[in-house]
């Protein structure tokens, strides 16, 4: 199941997503799969998210605030990591 960016940057977007992938008749629910497939916007945010650009996030989707993550990733790194998430695209 494909569909454009009109779908996913109108102001419902997210609903229409979810009933697309969710309706009786839909392949994704005759499939089983809907729980596995992402929705997302922008081009590149799947790849962009699972490496760690996301302001709350470490590589692999681990919390930054998770302290015992960020040590993990200090340790690997050799550098000191913030405790508290940055800023977000808007924020900023």
């Amino acid at each position: 199941m494909l569909w454009a960016m009109g779908v996913t940057q109108h102001s419902q977007g997210s609903d229409i997503q979810r009933r697309s992938l969710t309706c009786c008749s839909s392949p994704a629910t005759i499939c089983a799969r809907n729980r596995r497939l992402p929705v997302r916007g922008h081009n590149n945010v799947q790849g962009a998210s699972d490496h760690g650009s996301m302001p709350n996030m470490l590589p692999g989707y681990q919390s930054v605030d998770d302290r015992k993550c960020g040590a993990r990733f200090e340790a690997a790194w050799k550098v000191a990591l913030p405790s508290t998430k940055g800023l977000d695209n808007h924020e900023m």
